[in-house]
């Protein structure tokens, strides 16, 4: 079971802007300087969080896949010998000004589809959590309209292209997507580390597949306010 808690724009209705059929700075080629680090561009990290102990969950590599960079999260103990201060690398499709997960999306795109390399430790296991929601007004709560997921193990040093199948389960279309990516999922081995690029919704393509597409996805609170949690199943 994998959980991701995501922030919601206030009001929901903000998605209803400008819609786009492909992933903001999937190629993770714009990065922005904060302070002594850069995050990419349209993307959460934690590296807020994590810097003060001299540590970031989220960097820019390079070369990429496709490009000039790519995103690497890696799971970090921040504090020596103490377990519990292990977190896992972070990256969320959204809005770091505000740190508000999601964009709008109105679309039905087959899979995500993309590249990545990884180092898993042992006993633990990363994820790649996409949703498509729409916004009910009557109940004013958001409805799971799609998902895909994967969950990570093991190593590959090398790029490998990847294509994570999208399940409908709503007839209508999405008002906004979710893309959450994380090193570590209920194990928090120090060292995970998740690097991915090139990231575009099409098709389902002929890389590396989830062997089961479908994921039950759920969605709470009922309603949701501030923050809104994901469970795949």
């Amino acid at each position: 079971k994998m959980r991701s808690t995501i922030l919601l724009i206030g009001a929901v209705g903000l998605f209803s802007s400008t819609v786009s059929a492909q992933v903001p700075n999937g190629g993770f080629e714009d990065w922005t300087t904060v302070g002594t680090y850069q995050d990419p561009d349209h993307w959460i990290t934690i590296n807020a969080q994590t810097e003060p102990f001299g540590l970031l969950s989220c960097e820019r590599g390079t070369p990429g896949a496709v490009g000039n960079a790519y995103a690497k999260v890696t799971t970090r103990q921040l504090i020596p010998g103490n377990t519990l201060s292990t977190v896992p690398g972070f990256l969320s499709l959204g809005d770091p000004a505000t740190g508000t997960s999601g964009y709008p999306f109105a679309d039905r795109p087959g899979a995500l589809n993309g590249s990545w390399q990884y180092d898993i430790q042992a006993g633990d296991q990363g994820n790649i959590t996409i949703a498509f929601t729409r916004w009910d007004p009557v109940a004013q709560n958001p409805v799971p309209v799609g998902t895909g997921n994967i969950q990570i193990t093991g190593t590959h040093a090398g790029w490998q292209t990847f294509s994570i199948p999208i399940t409908y389960v709503d007839g209508s279309d999405p008002d906004s997507v979710f893309i959450v990516i994380q090193s570590s999922n209920a194990a928090l081995m120090d060292g995970s580390t998740i690097s991915v690029d090139d990231l575009t919704f099409g098709a389902a393509g002929a890389g590396i597949q989830e062997e089961e597409a479908s994921v039950a996805l759920q969605i709470y609170p009922s309603p949701a306010t501030d923050e809104l949690d994901l469970v795949a199943d």
